[in-house]
């Protein structure tokens, strides 16, 4: 399916060998630590990707390398990986092959890379698992420890569409990441460069239907997760739906939705106020483009619950 795909610009990075090198710390005082450290500086150095898999398990294996120096040294490599891919592609977006990016992100998971496994993964129509490497490439570019410089604001928005996209189309429903104990990756609307005005859930249902599905109570669960521990007061439930049926039904029935979603929030002890409101089918989800949707894809986009935190 890669023919499908146009991968994204998060991968297209400009990665420095130099650069990389620049970020390995100095570890001739730890022993043996200092023996793996310069033979990690000179594969890096000399692009030799194949020693990788080895000098990391070294890494881990090797009690004088402190946490900090395995997880920096790991993003090192994670980054390298990437950047000889990118090369071998004779492009930065790829395509580059799936096994190669898993590789690489057993090494770290810096959010370049988590973003170019997200597309392969979304090329093999991979949801579920796609969901989960573009929600840690989110989580990554939040934290400001890992990732000092943000990237551009269209690299966050893209993963954030990439993610809902990957979302909706994923068999069963994908728990919304959490991050250091909290509800984050696409349930939070504050990302790095920008705050969404509101947050897209894949609220299932079966065609015609405004009954919760057993995937929809999940997807709503996670929505009351991300609600109680920001303590919102105020919530606006709004439903959308595809272009099936009359203006007047695809209205009723958007509606009916977002209030089945009320019911279950309420009926799990969401004391706050919760607004409602039913767009139909008049705001169409706009896919990213890079990926050729079928119209039942795009379909499963449209049918979606966005939730405002209003106060």
């Amino acid at each position: 399916m890669a023919d499908r795909m146009k991968q994204g610009g998060a991968a297209s990075a400009a990665l420095s060998v130099g650069l990389l090198l620049a970020g390995l710390p100095v570890s001739q005082a730890w022993a043996d630590c200092g023996k793996v450290d310069k033979e990690l500086r000179a594969a890096v150095s000399e692009r030799a990707v194949d020693r990788f898999p080895d000098l990391h398990k070294r890494l881990l294996s090797e009690p004088t390398c402190d946490g900090a120096y395995r997880g920096r040294v790991g993003r090192v490599l994670a980054l390298a990986t990437l950047k000889q891919l990118q090369e071998e592609a004779g492009s930065p977006k790829g395509p580059f092959p799936l096994e190669q990016l898993k590789l690489a992100a057993t090494f770290g998971k810096p959010w370049q890379v988590m973003n170019a496994l997200g597309d392969a993964l979304y090329a093999n129509e991979d949801w579920a698992a796609a969901v989960k490497a573009y929600e840690v490439a989110i989580d990554d570019i939040r934290d400001t420890g890992a990732t000092p410089k943000a990237p551009p604001q269209t690299v966050e928005m893209r993963l954030a569409r990439r993610t809902f996209q990957a979302r909706a189309l994923a068999p069963g429903h994908v728990v919304t990441r959490r991050f250091r104990g909290r509800p984050s990756g696409l349930s939070d609307p504050q990302f790095r460069t920008y705050k969404a005005e509101s947050v897209p859930v894949p609220i299932r249902f079966a065609s015609g239907e405004t009954a919760l599905t057993r995937a929809s109570q999940q997807a709503a669960h996670d929505m009351l997760a991300f609600l109680t521990d920001r303590g919102a007061k105020t919530v606006r439930l709004i439903g959308h739906t595809d272009p099936s049926g009359s203006e007047t039904e695809q209205a009723e029935i958007s509606e009916a939705r977002a209030a089945a979603v009320k019911a279950y929030l309420v009926a799990q002890g969401f004391t706050g106020r919760i607004e409602i409101v039913g767009k139909g089918a008049s705001q169409r989800y706009q896919p990213d483009d890079g990926f050729d949707h079928s119209p039942e894809q795009r379909n499963a986009f449209d049918r979606r619950v966005e939730y405002q935190v209003v106060e």
